[in-house]
């Protein structure tokens, strides 16, 4: 409940800033405020080592497994800069929250070969730009979490070709 009403209370200044594309890096440093003030109230702590060790004028793609809901806000707080998530496209059918990830991030259909390619063509665009790209490559939350499953390549050839 406390995630909801987070998101509620930025999302008429963040809908502003999603009508420009020169401004959606605001709308997007918006999530991640929302964010730090959720897990502040929530009572979690969240604390990244090794920040030392980013490079803030390089761009990065930042791969995760994903064992949990909590694994997508986490790469929130390990991202410095922009970043854009690669996600589910029924995200975008969610009240709200869908526009802004229509928005900000890259959606994929998984089970369409041409939506994963053009994934792939924008997370290249994505990197070029400036931009960190964050993917989670098992490309979905394992039944046996944490057992993981088996990583998509797509994400390492990004990286590789870009």
């Amino acid at each position: 409940m406390i995630g909801i009403m987070g998101y509620l209370s930025i999302f008429p200044l963040q809908f502003v800033f999603l009508q420009f594309k020169p401004t959606h890096f605001i709308a997007d440093r918006l999530n991640k405020i929302a964010l730090k003030i959720v897990f502040f109230f929530c009572g979690f702590p969240v604390r990244i080592e090794g920040k030392e060790n980013v490079d803030k004028s390089e761009t990065y793609v930042l791969v995760a497994n994903h064992a949990s809901y909590l694994d997508i806000p986490m790469m929130f707080f390990v991202n410095k800069g922009y970043g854009v998530f690669v996600g589910k496209s029924s995200l975008s059918k969610v009240p709200l929250f869908g526009y802004m990830y229509k928005k900000l991030y890259i959606l994929v259909n998984r089970k369409d070969p041409r939506s994963r390619t053009r994934v792939y063509d924008m997370g290249k665009k994505v990197l070029g730009e400036g931009k960190n790209l964050i993917i989670f490559p098992e490309g979905t939350i394992p039944k046996n979490a944490p057992e993981m499953l088996r990583f998509k390549d797509g994400a390492f050839k990004i990286a590789i070709e870009s």
